[in-house]
């Protein structure tokens, strides 16, 4: 969507809420599991919505620790699996028992727009333009980036090389739907 903003728009600054709500709530299931406050929990969730989303596990940090080293120190018998699951599981609970919900969206778009406005600069993991060699231009996928008055730089080379394809994964799905809304909406992408 955001992409398809953009061109309609023509904006020059274009940015989405991307996966900023999923990492809120893996950040928050991480907690839960490891019984940590949330506080003390990093890490981000990347690309798409849906089947695209890439757990960024090389971020997820508890206390300042590795996801891996917090785990093996503490010897707590948590997959990370399980963790993806019951996030997902609490994503379908409360689009079933509610129809949706506007507190999780609202929570996160409060956060971008407080961090935009007062240039915070703080990595959030929003929707950025994103091109790879199988995108002909570049769509918005969500990376972690720094943002304030202006975003960047997105993290994106200190991830596992599978994060990365994982990205690129996620741009080539963006990408098809992107087309498919120019198509049927009389615009044309390049």
């Amino acid at each position: 969507m955001a992409t398809f903003f953009q061109r309609a728009s023509k904006a020059d600054y274009v940015i989405s809420s991307g996966c900023h709500l999923d990492t809120l709530r893996l950040r928050a299931e991480v907690a839960r599991q490891l019984k940590v406050p949330v506080g003390h929990v990093e890490g981000f969730v990347a690309g798409e919505h849906g089947d695209n989303d890439v757990y960024l596990w090389s971020t997820v940090k508890v206390n300042e620790e590795s996801f891996d080293a917090y785990l093996k120190k503490t010897l707590l018998d948590v997959s990370k699996e399980n963790i993806v699951r019951a996030v997902h599981e609490h994503t379908e609970d409360i689009l079933e028992l509610l129809g949706g919900t506007m507190f999780g969206p609202a929570t996160a778009f409060r956060e971008i727009v407080r961090t935009i406005a007062l240039d915070i600069h703080r990595v959030l993991s929003v929707g950025i333009p994103y091109q790879t060699a199988e995108t002909p231009e570049p769509v918005h996928i969500s990376i972690p980036s720094t943002l304030g008055m202006s975003i960047g730089p997105a993290i994106e080379g200190r991830l596992a090389l599978e994060e990365r394809r994982g990205l690129r994964e996620a741009a080539k799905a963006v990408y098809t739907t992107y087309r498919i809304a120019c198509e049927t909406s009389g615009f044309e992408s390049s």
